[in-house]
This record gives C-alpha cells, sequence and structure tokens, in this order.
C-alpha cells in the first residue's frame, strides 16, 4: 500500500465523528484495538499508537494489512464522496497473511 493512501485509510478512521473503535490488523497477524482518536498518530506512512498501559506500538504502509471498521454512514457532515468511496473500497487494499487468513 502507498504511503498517501494508508495516511488516508487511517485518518479517515482516526477523524470520524463521532469517534469509533477500529482495528488495525498487522501482516504478522497482530491487532491494534485504536480506541482513542488521540492514541494515534500518523505522518508520511508511519503510525505510532500508544496502547492500553500506555504502551507504544509503531507501524507502517508495509507492515500494516487492514484497518477494520465501520466507515460508510460514519463521516462527518460535508466529507467528500471521494474519501467516502475510499473509506467503503479500505478492506480492497488488505493481502491476508496465510497464519491468520481464518480469523
Amino acid at each position: 500500500m502507498g504511503r498517501d493512501t494508508f495516511d488516508q485509510a487511517i485518518r479517515a478512521f482516526k477523524d470520524r465523528k463521532p469517534f469509533r473503535p477500529f482495528t488495525v490488523t498487522m501482516r504478522n497477524c497482530d491487532r491494534l484495538e485504536v480506541n482513542h482518536p488521540d492514541a494515534l498518530a500518523i505522518r508520511d506512512g508511519v503510525a505510532l499508537f500508544d496502547g492500553p498501559g500506555g504502551v507504544p506500538s509503531v507501524f507502517d504502509h508495509v507492515g500494516a494489512s487492514r484497518v477494520i471498521g465501520d466507515l460508510v454512514g460514519g463521516l462527518a457532515d460535508g466529507a467528500s464522496s471521494s474519501l467516502s468511496r475510499r473509506a467503503a473500497d479500505l478492506g480492497r487494499w488488505a493481502t491476508r497473511c496465510d497464519r491468520c487468513a481464518g480469523s
């Protein structure tokens, strides 16, 4: 996945109003449960997540495989239709590893 696409996808979930938790699944099958918008910082294809107990996780556009959450109908008023379409299609950029394909 490209750096800009990664940034836009993560920001779409992070910035939705009202915020709803979402999950980032990594290529190694780890999952990051993002439960607060301020727990995540994104820049140039790299994200820093402040997890439960203050345990940080750093991940990038290469290591992330998918974002799980419902964006359709949850975008702020005035959001562009192209962002709505991109949010609805987020699952298409996911390539799941063999180990977690059944989960």
